[in-house]
């Protein structure tokens, strides 16, 4: 193997608790770096771990931590943040990850190990991603019904990214549906007066009829159709459609789709129906209704939306799930809204979720005895209750698995809002849990007052000592 040089970020600032700081002699180094090499660029960080484990003992670390050793869904360039197969960490025919393949990871934990250093896993429990496609009434439901001013007025409500959908209405086959004129009714929601004049982009397709390599077309105004005694837009198939959410008392975008034997197949298709937000951001525009010509019907109950959420099929076997699993579904009130509650990455697992919390205790159990893992940094925890966290170290207790590093990464350099999460982690722990685990989180504010000391003209250095969150 290619000799790298160990380039690893020690963490100077602290890592703290409320209740009190770990022995002096325990330290924890990063073992990795954002760009650090992986498999696709022939390197091997498992085993450039494996081979500093002599050196890092000696210096006296005794906790190090390795990025996310999920397979990733974008590719082994990724870092891991985009957890696909959970319990894949580099087999089941699929080879290695980007840091390695699973015996790599066996390998350097035994080294670790060795050496008297605990392996602390970069666990992510907010967010998954490289699912397939599947119905989700679940997301129908939130959009088509649930969704209002009133719960934007009173919560704070957001609509569902609707880069992360497409809503799908059957063609061919059993459906009924075939060749004729279809006037597809948009509007916003909520009909709020936030999403006025809001930007968007439409795109529809089939099974045979797919990106026609044409520019985009303009909406022409007023185009709200025959509800609004107005005229209507014509949209092609492959090719995109500009528009703007109307502010008018009509409300509407209505555009006129002509399909002909020769754009799907007659033995079963479908439309397929994809959103974007332009510059405006997401909207809760939707589709109103559809006037089937040729049915002399509203057939907007017979759309399916999907998401990209099925891991029925993931090689390990193991942490399967489907949109049930992930906001919004049947069983959770949400609005989306807030740190906790917004989807900033991917599709956010539901928490609340008796499975969703089975399948993640689970798979933070097997990284204690199946992997070799003695610590824990939870990624992002500021987008997920600290309920589960305290949930999470109690089942880990439960199970006489008490880990020694439990550190949250909430990146805010506010010391209060640091120090609130690790109370109410607390809050949600059981006693006898308490006495065993401490959860930690990373000092930012102390983080920020150092880098301030070192790249801030005339800084006070005694902001230093009041930064910290102990």
């Amino acid at each position: 193997m290619k000799q790298l040089y160990l380039r690893i970020i020690l963490f100077i600032f602290l890592v703290s608790t409320i209740s009190g700081l770990y022995a002096q002699g325990d330290i924890m180094m990063q073992g990795w770096y954002w760009d650090y090499p992986k498999t696709p660029d022939n390197a091997n960080w498992a085993d450039t771990l494996l081979l500093k484990a002599t050196e890092l003992g000696q210096a006296g670390f005794t906790f190090i931590w390795l990025p996310p050793l999920s397979r990733a869904a974008s590719s082994n360039w990724s870092n891991g943040y985009d957890p696909k197969d959970l319990f894949d960490y580099g087999e089941f025919g699929q080879g290695a990850t980007g840091f390695g393949t699973r015996q790599d990871v066996d390998d350097l934990i035994s080294a670790l190990s060795a050496h008297n250093i605990k392996a602390v896993a970069d666990l992510v429990y907010n967010h998954r991603d490289g699912g397939s496609i599947e119905d989700n009434q679940g997301l129908k439901n939130y959009i088509v019904n649930f969704f209002d001013a009133d719960k934007i007025n009173t919560y704070q409500a957001n609509p569902f990214p609707y880069d992360r959908m497409r809503v799908v209405l059957p063609l061919g086959g059993t459906s009924g549906h075939g060749a004729g004129d279809y006037y597809f009714k948009l509007r916003s929601k909520s009909q709020h007066s936030k999403f006025y004049n809001w930007e968007y982009q439409l795109y529809m397709w089939t099974d045979k009829v797919g990106w026609q390599n044409q520019s985009a077309i303009l909406e022409s105004e007023p185009n709200g159709g025959s509800n609004c005694n107005q005229t209507f837009n014509t949209i092609y198939l492959g090719r995109h459609i500009l528009g703007n959410i109307d502010a008018d008392v009509c409300g509407i975008d209505e555009f006129k789709l002509t399909l002909t034997e020769n754009d799907f197949n007659a033995s079963g298709d479908a439309v397929y129906i994809e959103f974007n937000g332009r510059s405006s951001g997401y909207s809760d525009l939707y589709i109103h209704g559809i006037w089937s010509a040729a049915e002399q019907a509203d057939i907007v109950d017979e759309l399916y939306y999907q998401t990209y959420t099925t891991y029925a099929w993931v090689p390990s076997g193991r942490g399967k799930m489907d949109w049930s699993y992930f906001k919004p579904n049947s069983n959770n009130t949400t609005y989306l809204a807030g740190n906790w509650d917004w989807m900033y990455f991917y599709y956010d697992y539901d928490q609340f979720q008796q499975k969703t919390r089975d399948t993640l205790f689970s798979w933070t159990r097997w990284n204690w005895s199946d992997i070799g893992i003695r610590g824990i940094r939870a990624d992002a925890v500021k987008h997920f209750s600290p309920e589960f966290m305290g949930d999470l170290l109690d089942n880990l207790h439960d199970n006489n698995m008490i880990p020694e590093m439990v550190v949250g990464e909430w990146y805010d350099a506010n010391p209060q809002t640091l120090a609130n999460w690790v109370n109410n982690v607390y809050l949600y722990m059981d006693n006898d849990t308490k006495q065993a685990i401490a959860p930690r989180i990373f000092d930012f504010s102390l983080r920020d007052a150092l880098r301030n000391a070192c790249d801030t003209y005339d800084y006070d250095v005694r902001n230093i000592f009041n930064a910290s969150i102990v």
